[in-house]
Formats: C-alpha cells, sequence, structure tokens
C-alpha cells in the first residue's frame, strides 16, 4: 500500500473512533438528563405532599339543622351546628362577669322574637334588672308578660324581703322550698302547652341552690327538674357561677345535663368552649369579642368530636 492509503486508511479509523467516543458521551449525557429530570420531577413533588400532609382535605361540612332552637348568639349557634336540639338541658358555668348572662339575656329575647314562650326561675336577680336588659336587646319584652309570653317564677325578692317587680310572677317565699318551686314550673309549663309545642327555660342561678341545700338535696332536685323539661321538649339554660363550690359540683351538675358551655376570663381575653351537646366544631377555647348586648366568637375549625 502507498504511503498516501495507509495515511487515508489511519485518518478513517480516528474518525470511526472519535465518531464512536461521541455516541457514548451522547448516550452519557441523555442518561445525565433522564436522572436531572427525575430528580426535578421529586423536588417540585415535596412541596405538594408537604402541603397535602399539613391541610389535609376538610371534612365533609354538616349542615346546620333548621329544627334546632337559636341561642341568641349567632356565632355560637354556627359552633353548635344552628343552635340546640329540643328537650336539651345546658350550663352556662363562669366566674362573675363573663359573659354567660349576656348570652342568657339574648336567650330570652331571641325566645320572645321567635314568639316562643319562655319561663325564667329567678333566684338571684330582680326581674326589673331582667327586663331592662332584655329589652336593649329587643323591643318585646314590651308586653311579653301580659301576653303570657315571659313567665317568672320569682324566688329571689322575698328572699330579700322586698316586693316583686312583676305583678304577673309567681313569687315564691323561700328558695329552700323546693317543691313549691317544682309545682309552680309545673303549672305554669303545662298552661303554656296547651297552645305551644314546647318552650324554653332559664334558670338563674343554681348557684343559689347549691349553697343552701344539702348535697344530695340539690343533685336529686337538679335531676327532677332538668329530667321534666326534657320530657317536655323544653330547651333550657341553668346558670352556675364558678369558684363559689367545689369542682365535683359542677361535674356532678354537668353529669346530669346534655352539655356545658365554659367561660373563662384572662387579663385582657376572655373565651369559651363547648362540653357535650352532641356535636360542635370545635371543643377548643373560642375567643369572645363582646359587641352591642352581646358577643361574637373568633374563628374556629371543623373537628371530629371527640
Amino acid at each position: 500500500m502507498s504511503e498516501s492509503g495507509s495515511k487515508k486508511a489511519g485518518s478513517t479509523e480516528d474518525l470511526r473512533k472519535t465518531i464512536g467516543e461521541l455516541r457514548d458521551e451522547i448516550a452519557k449525557a441523555k442518561t445525565k438528563e433522564r436522572e436531572l429530570s427525575s430528580l426535578l420531577d421529586s423536588i417540585e413533588a415535596a412541596p405538594r405532599k408537604a402541603d397535602e400532609k399539613a391541610d389535609p382535605k376538610p371534612m365533609m361540612e354538616v349542615e346546620s339543622d333548621p329544627s334546632r332552637v337559636s341561642t341568641g348568639i349567632r356565632k355560637f349557634d354556627d359552633l353548635v351546628y344552628g343552635g340546640l336540639q329540643p328537650g336539651t338541658n345546658m350550663v352556662l358555668y363562669g366566674p362573675p362577669f363573663s359573659e354567660k348572662y349576656i348570652m342568657a339575656y339574648n336567650f330570652i329575647a331571641k325566645s320572645l322574637e321567635e314568639g316562643i314562650p319562655i319561663i325564667v326561675v329567678t333566684a338571684d336577680k330582680n326581674i326589673r334588672e331582667i327586663m331592662y336588659e332584655v329589652g336593649k336587646i329587643s323591643e318585646k319584652i314590651n308586653g311579653s308578660e301580659q301576653k303570657g309570653m315571659l313567665r317568672f317564677i320569682d324566688v329571689y325578692s322575698r328572699s330579700i324581703q322586698i316586693e316583686s317587680a312583676s305583678r304577673y310572677a309567681v313569687t315564691l317565699d323561700s328558695p329552700m322550698n323546693i317543691s313549691a318551686l317544682m309545682k309552680a314550673v309545673d303549672q305554669i309549663a303545662a298552661e303554656i302547652r296547651q297552645n305551644h309545642p314546647f318552650y324554653r327555660l332559664l334558670f338563674s342561678s343554681l348557684t343559689t341552690y347549691v349553697t343552701l341545700l344539702e348535697d344530695r338535696t340539690f343533685i336529686r332536685f337538679t335531676q327532677q327538674f332538668s329530667q321534666k323539661r326534657k320530657s317536655e321538649n323544653a330547651v333550657s339554660l341553668f346558670l352556675l357561677e364558678e369558684g363559689l363550690f367545689e369542682k365535683r359540683v359542677y361535674e356532678a351538675i354537668s353529669y346530669l345535663m346534655d352539655g356545658a358551655v365554659e367561660f373563662r376570663m384572662g387579663s385582657t381575653r376572655n373565651f369559651l368552649r363547648v362540653m357535650g351537646l352532641g356535636k360542635a366544631r370545635s371543643r377548643e377555647w373560642i375567643d369572645i369579642y363582646p359587641e352591642d348586648h352581646g358577643f361574637n366568637l373568633g374563628s374556629f375549625s371543623l373537628e371530629k368530636v371527640r
């Protein structure tokens, strides 16, 4: 072979070698590309998985039940799916000056607004004071006693030796006479039920009876009284002051009820939480925001009932 032919064959071999090396490099590059692409996909998917774990799909929202009875505090009604079931007995428990009386007054006002008769047993407040506070919420207070929509049982006035502020009220001589109290409520309830399927009741407050009655007598009275209201499909709120008796008394009363709203006062903020009542959107302490003659609640999340 001539010298020129040898050079030509050598350059061809070098070219083929170079092409082979280039093909290997291209194959390696494609493999590297696939690896990098897969890594990029996993990096982008990580935040999505974290978000899904941190913010799972919300539970199916349970619609409010139209058959429930409003408490008069709209945001609280939202908290318990539209209000209270007919036949509910509920305790409002908290320290003095907490919002439990505000809730009680709105409960009376809402009853009058909706044309539902309400019985108010007052053992710790003057009827005039109750009428004044409810009157700031609703004008329906005017003439409500004459129409038989608001029925007072006054256990307070004669215990401090004053005349009752209402000539329509049933006035009892002493809070110690619990049989007379139960008879008076039963009689009024029977009159109401002749024209209405159910009624509401506010008991202000059980604290008076905690301090007057022996423990067993008090528990037996509370049980009989509340169960009679339940049997008549009434929605009843019982006020109870915190700090005036041992906590076990509250626990015993709660056992007899369908639920409780506990109020807590802080240095700058007040709170409430729901206990019992079947279902609620939250069981945590929720901020209370005062409003004119009422209050609003902070945000609450939908949680499973424990």
